[in-house]
């Protein structure tokens, strides 16, 4: 029934015996696979095991010359992640606490495709996640589905080898279900049991159409907290000491395996997996024109599930320039200055003025921690910091005539072009002209509200917009962080003689921005207000923002730089 060369002859069929989405024959050198594990296993009664069916599809990866092309995607563990087992020539991923396995392989079909150069074949039964895969697909290449029952013949026509993955087999237990230690008694699994339950009611309601939208976001919130709540016991289970014979006792042919087991069991499984491999060619730092070639299909995706997983480690040489990781945080550090009214080249002279460093943690609430205007929080360094970003908020141009503004613009430019910063960005302040260029730095100028990407994160830009008494609306773009040149009404906004400086409406647009504010907000224009403050923007349960001026003159009219570059350092 199975064809090496014409992979179609079985990919043509669904649950339903009808192709929903190729009929195209694919050459097996381009092909990738992603197989739905739970899916699979629940098409065979839940009577295969996860290793078993590991080793069966193994098994058959080998002796159909598969190797490097296919990948078992399973529900459920404690984290998200993959392994590549090079021997094997296959790898497993796992959804982890806060996805489903059919969420991985519709997010990654576009990936395998226009990333790695591969047509995509979906083991499952899914028809909602055929059709998201079909959407997700591009034009170029196809995406086609292989039915599990047709799957799982094509296993059973084969002689498993037993030395694959044999550390895996699971010894049969002789423990019955009236065992002593019954499945459920841990209070760790009991938990575990009622927080499924409490989620699987939460996802029921959510899909039933006839609650309205309060109601409806009530639901999403208490599904939030319950899954966090969950995520956070099973990575405390990982270090517990969970019963050896219960988990034995579950992992047999024949178990009913409800929700939660498969939970329990899953991590179980990802554990053994763990201990046996990690994922390769994870490098401390990227080399410049480096031409490392893009792993075996099955291998350059266990990096990028687990890089998406856990951003903080460093990125392949091979994936720096992909687009599908443009929108996954990673940690990044951002210098910042503003206002230097041409004396940008004080930041860089010995004996200048020291940069200090604020640290920034996402995993950390934003209504959390003490910030304030004393900078209780900065750590002192004592040269120009490097960094993923310069971000100048505004105010660079010196005063004078034309010719002399003009020629400390191009002294700026030169000064920007001698940082290494693959970033840079100037925001127009209210000193600057509007058509200011950067050739030599190749920094972008702001002069109208918009946002960027930089690694991951989302840069609301926010301009010196002339608005008499606040009377002008300012439409600010939704971001992680919100830099503009003007601080907020009242917010680390007063001039020596006592006046409030800051843009009201500004301060309003971010109010009422839908979603709530961003949590951290960067700003110049008022030379008195340098320093932090952490504000409540809106009412209700909304999260605060810390607000940083980080002008770098001297107060009042600008005369001098006083102040050092502030390093804002991002942490996923």
């Amino acid at each position: 029934m199975y064809l090496l060369h014409t992979i179609s002859i079985f990919l043509l069929f669904t649950s339903q015996g009808t192709c929903l989405i190729n009929r195209t024959p694919i050459p097996d050198s381009q092909t990738k696979f992603l197989i739905d594990a739970e899916n699979v296993r629940g098409r065979a009664g839940f009577e295969l095991t996860h290793a078993e069916l590991l080793r069966r599809s193994t098994s058959w990866v080998k002796q159909r010359g598969l190797h490097g092309k296919v990948t078992l995607v399973f529900d459920h563990g404690s984290k998200g992640g993959a392994y590549w087992f090079e021997e094997h020539g296959v790898s497993v991923a796992f959804s982890g606490s806060q996805l489903k396995a059919d969420d991985l392989i519709a997010r990654d079909v576009q990936f395998c495709q226009e990333t790695l150069g591969c047509n995509v074949v979906v083991v499952t039964a899914d028809t909602i996640l055929e059709r998201r895969c079909l959407r997700a697909s591009s034009e170029s290449l196809s995406v086609n589905v292989l039915c599990p029952l047709e799957f799982l013949s094509e296993l059973d026509k084969l002689d498993t080898e037993t030395e694959i993955f044999s550390e895996l087999i699971v010894e049969r237990t002789s423990l019955g279900k009236d065992s002593s230690l019954a499945f459920g008694e841990d209070p760790i699994d009991t938990e575990i049991k009622s927080l499924v339950e409490t989620i699987s009611l939460a996802e029921v309601h959510l899909k039933s159409k006839g609650h309205n939208r309060r109601k409806r976001s009530k639901l999403k919130q208490k599904l939030h907290q319950q899954q966090k709540r969950l995520s956070s016991i099973q990575e405390s289970s990982t270090t517990s000491d969970i019963k050896e014979a219960v988990l034995d006792q579950w992992e047999y042919p024949g178990a009913q395996e409800n929700m939660a087991d498969r939970l329990i069991l899953a991590e179980r499984f990802r554990q053994q997996l763990e201990e046996l491999t990690t994922v390769p060619g994870l490098l401390d730092e990227a080399e410049e024109n480096d031409t490392s070639p893009v792993p075996q299909p099955a291998e350059a995706y266990a990096q990028y599930v687990s890089i998406i997983a856990e951003p903080n480690q460093p990125i392949p040489i091979w994936m720096l320039n992909t687009p599908h990781l443009l929108h996954i945080k990673r940690p990044l550090r951002i210098v910042v200055i503003s206002d230097t009214h041409g004396y940008e080249s004080v930041l860089t002279k010995e004996g200048g003025p020291e940069p200090w460093t604020l640290v920034v943690d996402q995993t950390t609430h934003s209504g959390d921690g003490a910030a304030s205007k004393d900078r209780n929080n900065e750590i002192r360094s004592t040269s120009f910091p490097e960094g993923d970003v310069l971000l100048h908020l505004g105010d660079f141009a010196a005063d004078g005539d034309k010719e002399e503004r003009f020629e400390a613009m191009q002294q700026f430019d030169s000064w920007l072009a001698s940082h290494p910063h693959p970033n840079k960005i100037v925001i127009r302040g209210n000193h600057d002209p509007h058509d200011s260029s950067f050739p030599l730095s190749g920094a972008t100028f702001v002069k109208r509200p918009t946002s960027m990407t930089i690694g991951g994160w989302v840069f609301s830009l926010v301009p010196y917009i002339r608005n008499v008494n606040g009377r002008k609306k300012i439409l600010v773009p939704k971001g992680d962080l919100l830099a503009s040149h003007v601080p907020p009404k009242r917010v680390l906004d007063k001039c020596n003689n006592g006046n409030r400086a800051g843009c009201k409406a500004l301060r309003s647009s971010v109010e009422q921005m839908k979603g709530g504010p961003p949590r951290l907000w960067l700003c110049g224009h008022i030379h008195e207000g340098r320093g932090l403050e952490r504000v409540k923007f809106g009412g209700g349960d909304r999260d605060s923002t810390l607000v940083l001026n980080a002008a770098n003159a001297n107060p009042g009219r600008a005369n001098a730089v006083l102040h050092g570059p502030v390093v804002v350092e991002l942490n996923v």
